[in-house]
């Protein structure tokens, strides 16, 4: 009935065995493309913290079956990717963000701290490129949130999905996506449930 495009998080990739057993789990229902964002598993390029991976979900939308509609699912950096892509491209259904953050910069959360410190300076990204494979570009910016291009989303609908005790990225970012989105959009907390693909369950 649908294409689902699954993007995953920042240090994961096509085959990291949560989002490929998520993955092979929708294509019992469902036709699935799981792309590789820049800079992680067998894309080129770097990872550029959301800025420009809107592009690559643009990629594997068009690489959807044509004539079916496509939702796109993100987790993290995935879910702001997924978010930037409906508002920017459009041409999807839907878009769900899992544990995505509303902006970058100003890290409150244990694991955004480390995931900044990591990014934010030359001996991390190497250390990041040798030892878990994942390229990050030297200009860390980010992505900035943005109330114009969440909105531009509908009538395609929005899911946010998100732990409230989120080690990245606390309530505040699932709650100002939805001041942002327009309907169609819902809001679904999962408690204990972890960040991420950590969400990739049954």
């Amino acid at each position: 009935p649908l294409t689902i495009v699954l993007v995953h998080g920042f240090l994961n990739w096509s085959r990291t065995p949560a989002v490929h057993a998520f993955a092979e789990r929708l294509a019992q229902e469902v036709h699935v493309v799981v792309p590789d964002l820049r800079g992680h598993g067998r894309s080129a390029g770097r990872c550029t913290m959301g800025r420009s991976e809107p592009r690559d979900v643009e990629a594997a939308v068009r690489a959807a079956n044509p004539g079916l509609p496509v939702v796109t699912v993100g987790t993290s950096l995935g879910g702001a990717a997924v978010m930037l892509h409906a508002g920017t491209y459009g041409g999807v259904a839907g878009a769900v963000t899992i544990s995505g953050p509303a902006w970058w910069g100003s890290p409150d959360r244990p694991g955004a701290k480390r995931l900044a410190a990591w990014v934010s300076t030359s001996l991390g990204r190497a250390l990041l490129g040798g030892l878990l494979g994942t390229r990050v570009d030297s200009c860390v910016a980010g992505a900035q949130g943005s109330r114009e291009v969440v909105s531009a989303i509908a009538p395609a609908f929005t899911l946010v999905v998100h732990d409230p005790d989120d080690s990245y990225f606390g309530p505040d970012h699932p709650l100002q996506v939805m001041d942002w989105a327009l309907s169609p959009k819902e809001l679904w907390w999962i408690v204990d449930a972890g960040h991420g693909s950590d969400l990739l369950t049954a």
